[in-house]
């Protein structure tokens, strides 16, 4: 005789069966975005400085190639004496090249605007040197002040471009660059470029405006200054400093490296659930917030003439993430866009772009912990294509010349002329049949003419798009 299932026993072995599922495409897919880590390659120029997790300077004599590693370091890999050789920069990296306008910044870090915000950004962040100054914090008591004047107030520092600050726990301080490396034990103040930086109290004195770096995901600075009885400050000596320091501590959450260990948690998690589930009464709803982890990424970017197309992924299954969003800009936008992404969906449009012109497009996201602080996941720069425009003369006969008008058929323009020029005057001009030059044949036409031994161009003249002039220079020369 076979036992045969209740309705209860059925819905539970289903709602298992479902979940055990769910957990090895969870399981598989936290695998692929794992094994995807180290895949992206960013090249270094020989030339560069860059700085190894001891801070050691590493100046290439060949090209490189820095990527992130299986441990969340970004690793650098090149040719030393014709051998390949590694090296682990640790959770953040700087790249100088004195022959680059840019430098590149690698890692998890904070920006501080000279407005006083702060914003949180990831990944690879390109940094025009003549835009800043910027500031720039890369880790607990650890900062980038990329300046064209650097300079402390008594004058013992002096040096340009960039500056890495590392503080001790005591307010000791190391500044080191491509021109320098020193390690001062005395309170300094650096002046740049629109700022101070009270680099022991970790202060940043913008006009009248005062930001506690501190405050900036926290900090385990400990420096207090010593006055004496008339209130002015005693500056720590060397033995002080030896006495006072205290063991450095490292307390990196390592996303990936931690992932597998909440998938784990999760799958007992949603065992339990059930196991528990079957042995209590039905009236018990009791709800559990399952420890699953979160990402977001930015798949590929894909252009035409004018719009781009963004593709993503959120995995969000406690519903941590508060919004997702888009930010792009460009040199012909008034100021930054920003576009509210569904967290349900993979892929956005952005349309009504202008043709071959640049674009930065950044995505980021808000959490519901911390709705103010906005965090970039990456960044990429994309070109819009230029539209496919042609003319062709395809006849010239004793009094006529013909020609063959195609307009891309992506970005139809309104309207639009066809001018003909003889010795650079203007001597005919018609107006552009848009139906048939949007044609995969184009739109055929003439123009009379009979002078001979002359510079004859053809051009296309006031088009508009959506009521706007836009400048597209297509011409066909000949000499008849």
């Amino acid at each position: 005789m076979r036992r045969k299932f209740g309705k209860k026993n059925t819905i539970l072995f289903v709602l298992f069966s479902l979940l055990i599922i769910g957990i090895i495409i969870i399981f598989f897919f936290g695998v692929k975005m794992f094994m995807q880590i180290g895949n992206k390659e960013y090249s270094v120029q020989s030339g560069s400085i860059i700085y190894d997790k001891d801070n050691k300077l590493i100046k290439l004599s060949n090209n490189g190639k820095i990527y992130k590693g299986y441990s969340s370091s970004y690793m650098l890999k090149t040719k030393k004496d014709k051998e390949n050789i590694k090296y682990n920069l640790g959770k953040d990296a700087v790249v100088f090249n004195s022959t680059d306008y840019k430098m590149y910044l690698y890692g998890s870090f904070y920006q501080v605007l000279l407005s006083g915000n702060v914003v949180k950004m990831n990944g690879r962040l390109e940094i025009i040197r003549d835009n800043g100054p910027f500031v720039y914090k890369l880790d607990d008591r650890k900062y980038l002040v990329v300046s064209k004047k650097l300079e402390s107030e008594d004058n013992s520092i002096k040096t340009s471009n960039y500056l890495l600050i590392d503080i001790d726990k005591n307010g000791s301080v190391t500044l080191y660059n491509n021109e320098l490396q020193e390690r001062i034990i005395k309170p300094i103040i650096l002046n740049c470029d629109n700022f101070k930086f009270d680099i022991a109290n970790e202060k940043l004195v913008i006009s009248s405006k005062i930001v506690n770096l501190k405050e900036v995901n926290g900090s385990t600075n400990y420096f207090v200054a010593k006055k004496d009885d008339d209130g002015n400050i005693i500056e720590p000596t060397k033995k002080d400093l030896e006495k006072d320091e205290t063991p450095e501590t490292d307390n990196t959450n390592d996303y990936y490296a931690s992932y597998f260990n909440k998938i784990t948690k999760s799958f007992n998690n949603l065992t339990n659930s059930v196991i528990q589930g079957s042995a209590k009464n039905d009236s018990d709803n009791t709800n559990k917030n399952l420890d699953l982890t979160r990402w977001l990424s930015l798949s590929d970017v894909s252009v035409s003439v004018n719009s781009i197309t963004v593709n993503y992924n959120v995995f969000d299954p406690n519903n941590e993430y508060n919004s997702v969003f888009i930010d792009f800009e460009s040199s012909n936008l008034n100021g930054m866009k920003r576009i509210q992404l569904s967290k349900e969906s993979n892929s956005y449009i952005i349309n009504e772009l202008i043709p071959d012109t640049e674009y930065k497009i950044t995505i980021g996201y808000t959490l519901q912990e911390n709705p103010k602080q906005e965090v970039y996941d990456d960044i990429v720069k994309v070109k819009t294509n230029k539209p496919d425009y042609r003319i062709n003369v395809t006849k010239v006969t004793q009094n006529k010349v013909y020609f063959n008008v195609k307009i891309d058929s992506s970005y139809v323009i309104e309207n639009g002329n066809i001018a003909m020029y003889v010795d650079d005057e203007l001597y005919n001009v018609s107006k552009i049949d848009i139906k048939k030059a949007s044609t995969k044949a184009g739109w055929d036409s003439s123009f009379d003419f009979e002078r001979k031994q002359s510079m004859v161009e053809l051009k296309l003249e006031n088009l508009k798009y959506n009521g706007n002039d836009i400048d597209i220079n297509v011409s066909y020369k000949y000499k008849n």
